[in-house]
């Protein structure tokens, strides 16, 4: 099994009879498991003039075991008029990680009165920052533990909202119409908050903002809350 995506073949180098220089021809087949599956035919890749015994693929593979695919991949040298025979055939299969993390492992909102209310959209504290570290497009829950005693349980003093990361250049990270992008209540359990949530590296992170207000009649002490984040494997498209 592999887990990365763009990965890099290696081969034993051919000779040639007349000492001719070889360059190598890549062949990448996808196939399923089941005909339920569907074709993968759109993933089959032949590269050519390859002058090294190594080739890193440059788009990405598309398909995963999960879904019941696999490759086989096989070189064949070229001497400038005639190649040869293929090689040995080769299996790769590839692995979906789902794989998420935060920049901080907590909010302190500090010192806070009754009627008093913050947010993290001005940076002070700063939101969370989640990042899908994994090689697959992720959908992610979000639930969390009571902050308030007062107050039934999920409330609007305490919501939550996700946001593009602030400085990124774009609004692919996530698909944004069937994610919580205006602000909502926390929820106690498991709900979806981000739809197919990118894991290239330049639009994999989205900011994850919160906001409380103590209600009045709120006793005195200190408040916490566990978020939890889920993120599980969805079928890119």
């Amino acid at each position: 099994p592999i887990y990365v995506r763009h990965p890099k073949f290696n081969w034993t180098n051919a000779t040639d009879p007349d000492n001719d220089p070889l360059t190598y021809i890549l062949n990448i087949t996808c196939f399923n498991t089941t005909p339920i599956a569907g074709s993968c035919s759109d993933d089959n890749r032949i590269i050519s003039g390859i002058a090294d015994s190594n080739y890193t693929l440059q788009g990405k593979l598309k398909y995963f075991q999960r879904d019941n695919y696999y490759y086989n991949w096989s070189v064949k040298a070229n001497d400038g008029e005639l190649n040869s025979s293929s090689s040995e055939v080769w299996n790769i299969t590839l692995f979906s990680v789902v794989m998420l993390s935060l920049n901080q492992e907590e909010l302190d909102f500090g010192s806070m009165n009754q009627g008093d209310a913050d947010d993290t959209t001005d940076d002070d504290p700063t939101p969370f920052i989640l990042q899908n570290d994994g090689n697959c497009m992720n959908d992610v829950n979000m639930s969390a533990s009571m902050l308030w005693t007062l107050i039934q349980y999920p409330s609007d003093y305490y919501m939550f909202k996700a946001d593009n990361e602030t400085g990124s250049p774009n609004y692919l990270n996530v698909n944004w119409t069937n994610s919580t992008y205006d602000w909502a209540q926390v929820p106690e359990n498991g709900t979806k908050f981000l739809d197919y949530f990118n894991w290239s590296n330049a639009t994999d992170s989205v900011e994850v903002d919160i906001s409380v207000e103590v209600p009045a009649g709120e006793p005195s002490g200190e408040r916490s809350s566990t978020i939890t984040m889920t993120g599980w494997y969805v079928k890119e498209v």
